[in-house]
């Protein structure tokens, strides 16, 4: 009877330990920790030209975007996309263009597109693409186009594209 109520003992007790690690496993993913999405931060990144401020991504497609640009000559941003294939195909023409001078900042309403069609994603999704921006060195009347890497979280409800 004693090696019996043993097994019994030695086996409930393990019992126990494997459901609660079932449990807090489970718990694991259901709050997303094993969810690789979860993790990305929104990041921008574009060459020494420019930088960005902040950044949202809404569900609809619209980047929100503040841009610091650092040519150390006045600009004239002409024209901006955000594209999952470098692809200035769909860039919004600014008309007028956006001035700005050494160090001066501008925010910006864009439609973020993958392949030939516009952007849409759930909450806390990821787009991956490119910031294109054309501009105009206004000292050397030379035309520049500056590409950068956008990550983004679908974090907004929407944002009205222009």
């Amino acid at each position: 009877m004693s090696r019996a109520q043993t097994a019994i003992e030695y086996l409930t007790s393990y019992g126990w330990m494997i459901l609660i690690v079932v449990v807090v496993i489970t718990a694991l993913f259901a709050f997303g920790i094993f969810n690789p999405s979860s993790h990305v931060s929104n990041s921008c990144t574009m060459p020494a030209s420019f930088s960005c401020q902040g950044i949202s991504l809404a569900q609809n497609g619209g980047l929100y975007i503040n841009l610091t640009q650092n040519t150390g000559d006045p600009i004239n941003i002409t024209a901006i996309s955000c594209d999952a294939t470098q692809s200035t195909r769909n860039a919004e023409v600014l008309t007028p263009p956006v001035y700005l001078g050494s160090g001066d900042n501008a925010s910006f309403v864009m439609q973020c597109y993958t392949n030939s069609s516009t952007f849409s994603g759930t909450y806390g999704s990821v787009y991956h693409g490119y910031l294109i921006v054309n501009y105009t060195d206004l000292v050397s009347s030379f035309q520049y186009t500056s590409v950068g890497v956008v990550v983004a979280k679908v974090s907004a409800n929407s944002i009205a594209v222009p």
